[in-house]
C-alpha cells in the first residue's frame, strides 16, 4: 500500500506588495512607481503581470533603485542631489532631498557646499540648547560636525576659546540669538585669517544654513 500523503502544502516564500515597496523607496502610485516598475522589469526583478515580489529581492530592488533614479520634487535645490542619476518627479513629501521640509532641503545643500569645500567643522557663536539642537540635528545628519558656544553662559578663558578657534573649519556669529559681546569678541577679535566667519541676521535653522551656502558659493 502506498504511503499515505500529506495535504499540506508547501510553505510559500514570504513576499510583499510590489506597490507597497516602490511607495517605501520614495515612488508613489502614478508616474513616479511607473518608472521605478519600469526599471525593475528591465532587470528582470519583476514582470508587468505581478503585484507582489519575494521578500529575499528587498534588497536587489532599493538597491538598484537608489543608484538609477533619483525621486525628487520640483526644487531646483533639491535637484542637485540628482549626482547623475534620472530624476523622477515626485510629491515633496516623498522627495529624497527634502522630504517636504524647507529645513531639511537647506541643510542638504549646505552639507554638500560645505564638504565641496573640505570644510566639515562649525563652530556656532550664540543661541540657547533650544536654538542649537535642532540645527546640529540638520547639519550633523549631513556629515558635519559641530560645536556650540552657549550665548547664555558667560565668557570662555582665552585657552579655550583658542581651541575652539583652531578646531574650526568655518565660524557662524548667530548674531539675532542671545549673545552678549563679552562672549563674542574673544572669538571674533582672535578669529584667524584662515577660519571663515560668518554673521547670521535671522534666527532658523534654514536661514543659517542658507548662509553656509551663501558663504562658500558666493551667491
Amino acid at each position: 500500500m502506498a504511503g499515505a500523503r500529506s495535504g499540506a502544502e508547501p510553505p510559500q516564500p514570504p513576499d510583499l506588495a510590489l506597490a507597497d515597496l516602490l511607495d517605501s523607496a520614495g515612488f508613489p502610485a502614478g508616474d513616479p512607481a511607473q518608472r521605478a516598475r519600469h526599471l525593475l522589469e528591465e532587470a528582470g526583478l519583476t514582470n508587468p503581470r505581478k503585484k507582489r515580489i519575494a521578500l529575499d529581492k528587498e534588497p536587489r530592488v532599493r538597491q538598484l533603485l537608489a543608484e538609477r533614479l533619483a525621486p525628487l520634487c520640483d526644487s531646483p535645490l533639491c535637484a542637485r542631489q540628482a549626482r547623475g542619476r534620472e530624476i523622477v518627479r515626485v510629491p515633496k513629501a516623498s522627495c529624497e532631498a527634502c522630504g517636504g521640509s524647507p529645513q531639511r532641503r537647506m541643510a542638504r545643500e549646505a552639507g554638500l557646499a560645505l564638504r565641496g569645500a573640505g570644510l566639515r567643522k562649525i563652530l556656532v557663536l550664540g543661541g540657547t540648547k533650544q536654538t542649537f539642537q535642532p540645527l546640529a540635528a540638520r547639519l550633523e545628519a549631513e556629515g558635519l560636525e559641530l560645536h556650540w558656544v552657549d550665548g547664555t553662559a558667560g565668557t570662555r578663558r582665552p585657552p579655550t576659546v583658542a581651541a575652539d578657534l583652531d578646531w574650526a573649519d568655518v565660524m557662524v556669529v548667530w548674531a539675532t540669538t542671545p549673545l552678549p559681546h563679552k562672549v563674542s569678541r574673544p572669538y571674533t577679535d582672535r578669529a584667524p585669517a584662515r577660519l571663515k566667519v560668518i554673521t547670521v541676521a535671522r534666527r532658523g535653522v534654514e536661514s543659517v544654513c542658507r548662509e553656509l551656502v551663501r558663504s562658500v558659493r558666493g551667491a
